[in-house]
């Protein structure tokens, strides 16, 4: 995206920000991280969604030697996971007071700054990877040693037949 309003103006075109909200934050760049590959459901492989969540104020007080090395392995972890195939992407996000929330109320647009919900732990970052079973992805997520909060798992829905349907015929 080349900025916030546009952005947002993808945002309010998502069927989540009618009944809910959809929440843009930029991504930081790591160095280290295996590049972004395309993902798709092959081979009965689905790609699963780990939603890494931290305490974003623990996370500042710690020391930056400690942080460095949370990094570090966060980093690890995608290779480990580029070197067996399971990796498509991650990135760490910005902080939550970066986050700007949109809803669509009775056809208005409502933009709001700060993050979707205000509570302690606050998603700082993904991973996005191949998994042949919810088992594999619960031990993908597992696999940093220094998980500093928790990390939801979640599949993504196979939208290939709607791309398919909406493919022009050859």
């Amino acid at each position: 995206m080349p900025d916030l309003d546009a952005a947002i103006a993808v945002a309010a075109r998502l069927p989540p920000v009618t009944k809910g909200t959809v929440e843009i934050r930029p991504v930081l760049a790591l160095d280290g991280l295996p590049p972004p590959r395309p993902h798709a459901v092959e081979g009965g492989v689905t790609p699963y969604l780990l939603l890494a969540y931290h305490d974003e104020v623990a996370w500042e007080r710690l020391d930056p030697a400690a942080r460095r090395e949370a990094t570090a392995d966060a980093v690890a972890l995608a290779r480990n996971l580029a070197d067996a195939g399971d990796y498509f992407s991650a990135a760490p996000l910005h902080p939550s007071a970066t986050a700007t929330s949109v809803r669509v109320r009775d056809g208005k647009r409502l933009i709001t700054d700060g993050p979707f919900a205000e509570t302690h732990e606050v998603l700082g970052g993904y991973f996005l990877v191949r998994a042949a079973d919810r088992d594999a992805a619960l031990a993908a997520a597992a696999g940093s040693r220094r998980l500093r909060g928790s990390v939801e798992v979640r599949p993504l829905f196979d939208l290939s037949a709607v791309r398919e349907k909406n493919s022009p015929n050859p």
